[in-house]
């Protein structure tokens, strides 16, 4: 199966917080938390049906190794649907409001990225 990534608008900004406030802590750690979410999308492309998928929109999560994140994404058509990276610790009434409440909007516009090489 080959995909393409797409991250959606919402994920987008989660990813570049968690990047900047790494870069905050010590220099150079934001681009390790980037090139560690790459890798674990590069992943989730090769076997994207391994995560059991839960909630009534079929989305399935992964951590990010090292780093208190997960990814959670969904498969659409030929494409993987990255929805949000969250940390692990964040209240569960939001994850399920960002997963499950985001607007029709947010839910179809997204940046279309090639991880495949």
């Amino acid at each position: 199966m080959s995909l393409r990534v797409v991250i959606m608008r919402e994920a987008a900004a989660d990813i570049l917080e968690a990047r900047e406030w790494y870069d905050s802590q010590q220099a150079g750690v934001g681009d390790k938390f980037y090139f560690a979410l790459r890798n674990r999308v590069q992943a989730a492309i090769e076997t994207p049906l391994l995560p059991r998928a839960w909630g009534r929109r079929n989305i399935r999560k992964i951590r990010i190794p090292k780093y208190p994140y997960f990814i959670y994404y969904e498969i659409m058509a030929e494409e993987l649907r990255v929805i949000a990276v969250i940390h692990g610790a964040r209240n569960p009434k939001y994850i399920n409001y960002r997963l499950f409440s985001a607007s029709a909007e947010s839910q179809t516009e997204g940046e279309m990225i090639d991880w495949r090489s």
